[in-house]
């Protein structure tokens, strides 16, 4: 990871702003040290001109010395003589002590200590001067000059001290002749000392510049590179999320915000990618939702018309059901009628076989009336057990149609719980869905109890009509034992006592079993009568389930709709 990528935009600046400042500090001092090395430079221009003006004030004091012959004029040539020599054994001596591989500090200590009453300042710029000039020819040529210098100030001086001691002209004249040899050369090394120290004032004027240009090119191309990378690490991001930002406008959500940085902006980097990351997959999230909710609509739209198909079947078999319920109840009602009057007519043949128990005569007398009754009887017996028989086919149809009903209930209470499955679905949505498929389940699961009560009443109905129907076969054939017994009594009359006793048993229990006949018919009305009742619940209910149909379908289509709406926004957003 690259360190300026780790650093918050705040340090970057703060970076940048405190190379700036350290830049201006080197330039400070660096510039310090160029100063320095100027006035090193305005030093050797003093020395070169300090040493020209005392070679023409020791030429001037000799002049007037040799002219007036006065001592004032001698001393002032010794003393501009001597500052030569200093001048020039200075040089020799600081770079001999130098070579000699002393530091600048240590080389003017011991000069200072050989040569008294020197100024230090200048001393020590000599010396850092000749340091810093090593291997340089100017200073090669500097040194030999500065000695050739002094030996002929040394030798020029030498002569003067012997002028003024000479008291012979010839010798005197001598001495001005070798003077006169020596002054010129004197005074052109004074010129090449100058004329070096020129050559080396330039060299460390340029040297001082070429120093001065490439520190401060290099300053600037150090503040030229740090400004381009850290520019470019905040603006290469800030482009990068423009971008980003306007394809999330336009709607995509497939790109991801590549920033290494760790800094302000690579937080918000991170930030933008997690927050389109979750809308990304709120948008499937919703896709998804959509699709279910388009498919539960359509579900429920086919789920309301098989309701309103199944509820007007519902309907009309119901009132086909009504409809053989009253049928049934009026056969009931045909039955009840003969059974009251088969239990009047066995009540008389009790009364007979009783009056022929009392008297045998009478039997005889009474024989045809008795055949009469008895064949009576059995018409009235067949009449019976066809009407039982037809109730037993009415209460089979009955039990069809129940199944028929239970069927239909199931199926309702099926289509009411795929409705309450597909309203889960839908969520939110779909919770008016789910309390009318509730309703409808609720209808469905009383249509299917009050069908089961029908099944089990009609079952009682058979189970008794069965009963009948074996009874009033066996009362069929009792009669027509009695029609034989009668029609025997002529030459049976003792038999016939001890069968008229068994007939009037025989009847007692025919009595009983009409009457308990009659009841269950009389029960079977009124069960026929409920069943006739919960048919119309039944058919109110399919009245109230088509109604609740119409209400899905609606509100299925609205979902359609909805779905399809939502479908074409989501459309808009690109995701993976």
């Amino acid at each position: 990871m690259k360190p300026w990528l780790t650093k918050t935009i705040s340090r970057k600046i703060g970076s940048l702003v405190a190379l700036a400042l350290f830049s201006i500090l080197l330039i400070m001092a660096v510039s310090t040290t160029f100063f320095g090395k100027i006035s090193q430079i305005a030093s050797l221009a003093d020395v070169g001109n300090s040493y020209r003006i005392f070679y023409y004030q020791s030429m001037s004091a000799y002049q007037d010395y040799i002219t007036t012959g006065e001592d004032s004029a001698l001393t002032r040539f010794k003393e501009a003589n001597a500052l030569m020599r200093k001048k020039d054994g200075a040089i020799v001596k600081l770079h001999d002590l130098l070579a000699q591989g002393n530091s600048v500090e240590q080389a003017v200590e011991k000069y200072s200590k050989d040569v008294p009453n020197i100024d230090p300042v200048t001393t020590t710029a000599a010396a850092q001067l000749i340091n810093n000039l090593k291997g340089n020819e100017r200073l090669s040529r500097l040194v030999e000059v500065s000695a050739k210098g002094r030996d002929h100030s040394l030798r020029f001086s030498s002569l003067v001290d012997q002028y003024s001691r000479s008291g012979s002209n010839t010798e005197k004249e001598q001495i001005q002749k070798e003077i006169q040899i020596i002054a010129p050369e004197l005074e052109h090394l004074a010129e090449q000392i100058i004329t070096i120290f020129k050559e080396i004032s330039q060299y460390l004027i340029g040297y001082v510049k070429t120093l001065f240009y490439i520190l401060a090119a290099a300053i600037m191309l150090l503040l030229g590179l740090a400004s381009f990378f850290i520019i470019r690490s905040i603006t290469l991001p800030l482009k990068k999320t423009v971008d980003f930002v306007e394809e999330m406008a336009k709607g995509n959500l497939t790109l991801s915000l590549n920033i290494k940085n760790q800094d302000e902006l690579g937080m918000m980097a991170l930030a933008m990618n997690t927050m389109t990351h979750s809308l990304s997959a709120m948008i499937m999230d919703m896709k998804s939702g959509i699709i279910r909710l388009g498919d539960s609509s359509n579900g429920l739209f086919g789920i309301s018309d098989q309701l309103s198909t199944l509820a007007g079947q519902t309907a009309d078999k119901s009132d086909r059901v009504s409809g053989s319920a009253e049928t049934m109840n009026r056969n009931m009602a045909s039955m009840a009628a003969a059974m009251e009057e088969s239990a009047t007519n066995i009540n008389l043949v009790s009364t007979s076989s009783n009056e022929m128990n009392s008297t045998i005569d009478e039997i005889a007398k009474n024989a045809e009336n008795a055949r009469g009754v008895s064949s009576e009887a059995v018409t009235q017996v067949k009449t019976a057990s066809k009407n039982m028989m037809e109730l037993d086919n009415a209460t089979r149809k009955i039990g069809q149609i129940t199944e028929i009903i239970t069927g239909i209930s199931e199926q309702t209470n099926l289509l009411a719980l795929n409705a309450t499955i597909e309203a889960a679905r839908a969520g939110e949505a779909g919770k008016g869905f789910g309390v009318v498929a509730n309703e409808i389940k609720d209808l469905a699961n009383q249509t299917a109890n009050a069908t089961d009560d029908i099944k089990q009443q009609i079952s009682d109905v058979q189970t008794n009509a069965k009963t009948t129907i074996s009874e009033i076969l066996g009362i069929s054939k009792i009669i027509e034992t009695i029609d034989e017994i009668v029609a025997a009594i002529a030459t049976a009359v003792e038999e016939q006592s001890a069968v008229t006793r068994e007939i009037s048993g025989n009847i007692a229990q025919i009595a009983k079993g009409v009457s308990e006949v009659n009841t269950t018919v009389t029960q079977s009305s009124v069960t026929v009568t409920e069943i006739t009742g919960e048919i119309e619940e039944v058919s109110g209910s399919s009245t109230q389930v088509a109604s609740n149909s119409r209400l899905v379908k609606e509100k299925a289509e609205d979902l359609s709709g909805l779905s399809i709406q939502l479908q074409k926004m989501i459309e808009k957003f690109i995701v993976n």
